[in-house]
C-alpha cells in the first residue's frame, strides 16, 4: 500500500490539532471520544448528523456498489473539516476518518487501494489529515460484547466476522508500521474511564514530543 505523501502531512491551512481515533468495529471509539469532549479543550468531530442516519448508512454499507459507499463516506469526511475549521477546540477527535473508511476496503479487497488513494491524494486539500493517529485494539470477544451492549440501532452496522477482524487488525498493524505518528493502545480490561486517561495522556505526550 504506498500512501500519498499528501495524506502523511496535516493541511498547511489548518492550526487545529487532530486526532484520529481508529480500530475494530465495536472497540469503543465513539463511547471514548463523547467521554473526551466533556472536556473544554477536545471536540469529537464524526460524519455530520445527515450522514449518521440509519437508514443511508445501511443502505450505504451493505447495499451500496463500494466506490459508491467510499465516495459517501468519504464526502462526510470532507464536511468534518469545515466544521473543524470552524471549532475553536485545542483538539479534535475523529471517530471516522478517512483511515477508517481505507480499513473498511482494505478488508472486502486490498486491490481497491490504488484507486481509493489517488482519489484522496486529488482531494487532499479537502480532507482533514491528522496529526495523530490512534489505534485503539481489543479481542474479537471484546469488541463483540462491546457491540452487543449499544442502545442504539449501532450494533446492527458492527457485523464482522473472526475473519474480517483479522483483516482489520492487520491493516492498522501495516499502518503502525508505515506511517511515523501512530500510536496504538490495547483496551483489553480497560473500562471506558481507564481509555479515556490511557488517551489523553498518549495525546499530551505526543504534544510534547512536537515541542522539542
Amino acid at each position: 500500500m504506498k500512501i500519498p505523501a499528501s495524506l502523511l502531512k496535516p493541511n498547511k491551512d489548518s492550526t487545529q490539532f487532530i486526532v484520529a481515533i481508529e480500530g475494530p468495529d465495536g472497540v469503543g471509539k465513539t463511547s471514548m471520544c463523547n467521554l473526551m469532549a466533556e472536556k473544554v479543550e477536545f471536540s469529537h468531530q464524526t460524519l455530520p448528523a445527515q450522514f449518521n442516519q440509519y437508514e443511508l448508512k445501511q443502505r450505504m454499507i451493505f447495499e451500496a456498489s463500494w466506490m459508491a459507499s467510499a465516495f459517501f463516506f468519504l464526502s462526510g469526511v470532507m464536511e468534518t473539516k469545515r466544521e473543524i475549521d470552524l471549532n475553536p477546540a485545542e483538539t479534535h477527535l475523529m471517530d471516522r476518518s478517512f483511515w477508517s473508511t481505507l480499513a473498511v476496503n482494505w478488508v472486502k479487497d486490498p486491490l481497491r487501494m490504488p484507486a481509493l488513494l489517488n482519489l484522496l491524494d486529488i482531494a487532499h486539500a479537502f480532507i482533514p489529515i491528522p496529526n495523530l493517529i490512534i489505534i485503539l485494539y481489543a479481542s474479537y470477544e471484546e469488541c463483540k460484547a462491546r457491540s452487543n451492549s449499544k442502545m442504539d440501532h449501532g450494533k446492527d452496522l458492527d457485523r464482522v466476522s473472526f475473519e474480517q477482524y483479522e483483516k482489520e487488525i492487520a491493516y492498522y498493524h501495516l499502518l503502525e508500521t508505515s506511517l511515523p505518528n501512530v500510536i496504538s493502545v490495547d483496551t483489553n480490561g480497560l473500562n471506558q474511564q481507564q481509555v479515556v486517561e490511557v488517551v489523553e495522556e498518549k495525546i499530551k505526550g505526543f504534544k510534547r514530543r512536537l515541542e522539542f
